[in-house]
């Protein structure tokens, strides 16, 4: 008889660098040190942005390495795992995968005892977790936190996902989907072809060629003022690396700046 071994579905996702070791000191050290070797100050801001984006990239996965692919489960809750849950998952991930090996009533059953323990911690970790948080919320000083929790479920509750019906330029509402998608792009075409009215002046036309160049205060100021842990854009670099790279950073983007302006 052949055996087959259970086969695991796993979402595979795209790998991404561990931007988050840039928390560390001495991968931050590193890192900066490396990527202020390499970059350039290319003439083209296509050709600057095209080198040194890739520099970063590269010189990341070098140092921080890259993630294993694997997606996560969807609404899976972990925030509450402790060390002896992670201790029965392990034992029972163990005794699974010498299940999945030539079968026997004894693996089976002690596949099925392991299992049952740990979805046991599991459940006692959780409602501890959960009693801890309750009992957190309800000491004065966390009362900004209950505020924002309360806040934020207000919030999702009244996030509209689609737009059942609207009324068109007559007050006649629609209830098509087709009817309301061609009512938007009716009215974002008048928005944005109309053509306003152009009122020249006593004292003549506009003022051409009075606008200030970029500083780099300003461009420090715009770095600092954005908030740590937002999402990357296209290019996959997080706003930590322009901070880690301190005010050789600020050069570098200063120098894009102005030539892109």
């Amino acid at each position: 008889m052949k055996i087959c071994k259970r086969q695991r579905h796993i979402n595979k996702c795209e790998r991404k660098i561990n931007w988050w070791r840039l928390k560390d000191k001495n991968f931050r050290e590193e890192f900066s040190e490396k990527v202020l070797e390499k970059v350039k100050l290319a003439e083209s801001v296509q050709e600057w942005w095209k080198i040194n984006s890739a520099v970063i990239r590269k010189t990341g996965e070098e140092v921080f390495g890259l993630t294993f692919g694997r997606g996560v489960p969807k609404d899976k809750e972990a925030w509450w795992w402790n060390e002896e849950v992670q201790k029965v998952v392990k034992e029972k991930k163990d005794a699974k995968r010498k299940w999945d090996m030539p079968v026997s009533a004894e693996d089976g059953q002690a596949y099925k005892s392991a299992k049952k323990e740990a979805k046991q911690a599991m459940a006692k970790a959780k409602a501890e977790s959960v009693r801890e948080a309750y009992e957190q919320l309800q000491k004065n000083q966390d009362i900004r936190q209950l505020i924002w929790i309360g806040k934020s479920r207000d919030k999702a509750s009244k996030d509209l996902t689609a737009i059942k019906q609207m009324k068109d330029e007559t007050g006649i509402i629609l209830h098509d989907h087709g009817k309301i998608i061609q009512r938007w792009l009716n009215y974002f075409e008048k928005l944005l072809n109309e053509e306003n009215l152009r009122v020249k002046t006593e004292e003549g036309g506009a003022n051409e060629g009075l606008m200030m160049d970029i500083s780099r205060d300003e461009v420090k100021r715009a770095i600092e003022k954005m908030k740590n842990g937002k999402g990357v854009g296209p290019a996959q670099i997080p706003i930590e690396v322009w901070k880690c790279l301190g005010k050789k950073g600020i050069e570098l983007l200063w120098d894009l700046m102005k030539k892109t302006w």
